[in-house]
């Protein structure tokens, strides 16, 4: 038997598919645009990453570019200075620089890498590439001086007795900086010890159980130590 519809059932059939589609369309319109981006693209990592150093202080500073794919609330940082000492942690966006101070040597190296955090429109969290910068504490090193020639042993064969060593050679230094010479006694009760006021001489009077020579140049020290 053939059935026909009617022409008012039919309209209403495509009147529904069309509002179908329209519905669609409006959906697709409303949804999150990072919610698709996210799937497509990478996160960006962080902008303007800058190192700059001096002998007093190293400072890093960073911009978190905006991205629709995410919003970014945090950033992993990884930091080490000129000493080596080595430092991580997650700050928030509004932290964009940090500052470390110090008594950095010159010519050595601090380094930072950032990594930005965001977060999806679903609850998901997605990390950026990591961002790396560094820079050198300006000026010309300064090594420490070394022993170059050891100080030759000596025995001392009565209390009132002295022993004398000779300073020149026993001590370099690669940048040619003038050298201050110390010396002490391991205990002061059974000997003493003195340098010539030029550094090149070493006295040790009685019964010294070892004379410590040191070499100072600022904060950089060396020692030799003879045995009498």
């Amino acid at each position: 038997m053939l059935k026909v519809k009617s022409a008012r059932t039919v309209g209403f059939v495509a009147a529904a598919a069309l509002l179908a589609l329209l519905m669609a369309g409006i959906a697709l319109a409303l949804w999150p645009a990072g919610a698709v981006q996210a799937q497509d693209e990478e996160p960006p990592p962080v902008a303007n990453l800058k190192c700059e150093a001096r002998t007093d202080q190293v400072r890093f500073s960073w911009d978190i570019p905006q991205w629709s794919g995410g919003e970014t609330k945090w950033y992993d940082v990884v930091v080490t200075l000129p000493n080596g000492n080595r430092f991580a942690e997650r700050r928030h966006r509004d932290l964009r620089s940090r500052t470390y101070r110090g008594n950095w040597q010159p010519a050595s190296e601090a380094r930072i890498a950032v990594k930005a955090l965001y977060d999806l429109p679903n609850g998901d969290r997605v990390t950026s590439a990591a961002s790396e910068a560094s820079c050198v504490v300006p000026g010309t090193p300064n090594n420490p001086p070394a022993v170059s020639a050891a100080i030759a042993d000596a025995t001392i064969v009565n209390e009132s007795g002295t022993h004398e060593a000779s300073l020149p050679g026993v001590f370099t230094d690669a940048d040619n900086d003038a050298l201050t010479i110390t010396a002490s006694s391991s205990d002061t009760a059974k000997s003493t010890v003195s340098v010539s006021a030029d550094g090149s001489a070493l006295t040790v009077s009685a019964k010294q159980r070892y004379a410590r020579v040191r070499a100072v140049q600022g904060r950089l020290t060396d020692e030799a130590r003879t045995y009498v």
